[in-house]
């Protein structure tokens, strides 16, 4: 069963196709320490497309309506309660949550792996996440690393 009411994403307010370099990046768990970075996330930079007459891809469109970087990732939904982490060390799931955070500038997180340019409507990705990911986060099987990858599947490389 899946926690339809509990998942939920942020509306991305992307409403056509754009080209995007996905990129999986490494992040600090949330309420950890900043060095510590275990927890993943897929980072989605905007890159201009061919229609608007810029051809360098390592340009990255600056629109005042929507900020060129956005973030999905996965994680419990009381990600800095200690039960939770008791839970989740026993093997067991919790109920988690996916995110969309919108950035003006890139994070600080560290690029894991490599990057792949996509065409894609990210209101189809995440609707098609919401709809099919199990919301259950689990340690083995079913973590932010595993989601990442995930988004990665849903997004073949053009």
């Amino acid at each position: 069963m899946f926690f339809g009411l509990i998942c939920h994403l942020v509306h991305v307010t992307s409403a056509v196709v754009a080209r995007y370099r996905l990129s999986k990046i490494a992040l600090p768990l949330s309420g950890g320490p900043k060095f510590l970075k275990l927890h993943a996330a897929a980072c989605f930079e905007r890159l201009p497309s061919a229609e608007s007459g810029v051809r360098n891809d390592d340009c990255v469109i600056v629109d005042s309506d929507q900020p060129p970087y956005i973030l999905l990732d996965f994680l419990p939904l009381d990600p800095t309660n200690p039960s939770t982490l008791g839970t989740l060390l026993s093997g067991a799931r919790v109920p988690g949550e996916f995110r969309s955070k919108a950035r003006a500038w890139p994070t600080t997180g560290l690029a894991i792996g490599s990057s792949r340019m996509v065409n894609v409507d990210l209101d189809d990705v995440v609707a098609n996440l919401n709809a099919t990911y199990d919301a259950r986060l689990k340690l083995v099987g079913n973590n932010c690393h595993d989601f990442v990858d995930r988004v990665f599947d849903s997004c073949p490389e053009t």
